[in-house]
């Protein structure tokens, strides 16, 4: 073996993160255009955030459902030729609905742009939800509803969620096949009409983008003649947690499910700094306390994780993790112990300093090439947050203390605040 591979690389700490410019033109019919000039690969990125997630939603699966449709035909165009030509182009294209916002992607080799925009232009301003393709879609939805409802990861997380968020809240998911005898077809056409409007649209264009490309962007996507018919007015509903511990048995699993955690407020709350470094400690992380206390030591599951979930009505601790049903009750104590320790005694310096450089990692990946950048533009711009909220998470991750993870820890983990849902076996 040669003598390199006998020397491990070179240890730095991460001590500054460039962070991204970004330049902003708001377009003749509203939409604002964010340009994230980058890389040296000839591809074209473009990120269209809608106003149509859950939140604009007047019943169940109508944003989730529009949002898969909108392939599926426009005026000019039927969902074969435009299937043919993303294949002809090797072209990408997707929907993905949200919780506050439903997002189109596109990308592209920058010499194939031109062919393809009317496409994507015409898909995003006129689908036409034809109503054969909408049957099928629903049929395929409700099977895979059910088989999802085999498995315990799926029940205990959406019962943890309606009782988060609260039943009727436009976040919650729903637990039976209920909601598919009511959608209709109109139901998505009127979604589509009333969300998919430039006013107070966002999008983002990333990659190697030059003038003459970003003005053919604007020119189809900043027309006047696609204009708002109404102004988007979307009430943010507050979350109506009930706390306490859920039972969902299902007999014959080996493994039971745990969903657990509790209300917190969002990323734009001036503790969120402090919040995601103390639940990456707790369980954000390989190293973390949760995974070395029930993964490595106990041997009690495969991985387990905690997660900052932030949303606009509110934010959320959510730990999940599947166990032997033998075990289930050990580590449910266990979760608990590691919540009540992280509240009782300041970590060491060591374990801070794990923390940080995991942190400072993570932040360095989110703002590392074009197509991250513009992913972590896109949770910014749902928030009204600029780039300053990454510097004010980077001289948190780098200036906090022990004691100050440890008050945080008092003052939002609040064990009668607490939801538990477990799925799987009872032991008896």
């Amino acid at each position: 073996m040669s003598d390199f591979r006998k020397i491990a690389p070179e240890h730095k700490p991460v001590t500054h993160i460039e962070l991204p410019k970004v330049d902003t033109l708001r377009l003749p019919n509203g939409t604002l255009r964010h340009n994230l000039v980058a890389g040296e690969q000839e591809l074209v990125k473009i990120d269209i955030l809608f106003n149509a997630g859950l939140k604009a939603a007047n019943k169940p699966l109508q944003s989730s459902m529009t949002a898969k449709m909108m392939t599926e035909g426009s005026n000019q165009f039927t969902a074969r030729t435009l299937a043919e030509q993303l294949d002809f182009y090797g072209a990408y294209l997707h929907i993905t609905p949200g919780y506050d916002y439903s997002i189109l992607s596109f990308l592209t080799l920058t010499k194939h742009l031109d062919p393809l925009l009317p496409y994507i232009k015409d898909v995003a301003q006129n689908p036409i939800f034809p109503e054969k393709e909408f049957e099928i879609l629903k049929t395929k939805r409700q099977h895979k509803f059910l088989e999802d409802s085999e498995k315990v990861s799926t029940l205990a997380q959406r019962r943890f969620f309606r009782l988060l968020m609260g039943e009727d809240h436009p976040y919650a998911p729903f637990e039976t096949l209920e909601p598919y005898n009511h959608i209709t077809r109109e139901d998505l056409k009127e979604f589509h009409r009333n969300n998919y409007q430039p006013n107070e649209l966002n999008m983002i264009v990333c990659g190697k983008a030059d003038e003459e490309t970003l003005q053919k962007i604007d020119g189809l996507f900043g027309n006047p003649q696609w204009s708002a018919t109404q102004p988007l007015s979307h009430t943010i509903k507050e979350f109506a947690p009930r706390p306490g511990e859920y039972w969902i048995e299902k007999d014959g699993v080996a493994q039971n499910a745990i969903a657990m955690g509790l209300p917190l407020p969002n990323k734009v709350d001036k503790d969120y700094y402090k919040l995601r470094m103390l639940i990456t400690a707790l369980g954000g992380y390989f190293g973390s306390r949760l995974n070395m206390n029930i993964r490595e030591d106990k041997g009690y599951t495969y991985g387990i994780r905690a997660s900052y979930l932030s949303f606009e009505a509110g934010g959320a601790l959510f730990i999940f993790s599947e166990v032997g049903s033998h075990v289930c009750d050990a580590a449910k104590k266990e979760i608990l112990s590691e919540i009540r320790k992280i509240k009782e005694e300041p970590m060491s310096e060591q374990e801070l300093h794990m923390v940080r450089s995991y942190m400072m990692s993570k932040i360095m990946g989110e703002v590392d090439g074009p197509f991250a950048r513009a992913s972590t533009l896109e949770s910014l711009i749902g928030f009204d947050l600029k780039w300053d909220h990454y510097e004010r998470l980077i001289h948190t991750a780098q200036t906090i203390t022990p004691e100050e993870i440890q008050k945080t820890a008092q003052r939002y983990f609040n064990e009668d605040q607490l939801i538990t849902v477990i799925a799987g076996t009872k032991n008896k």
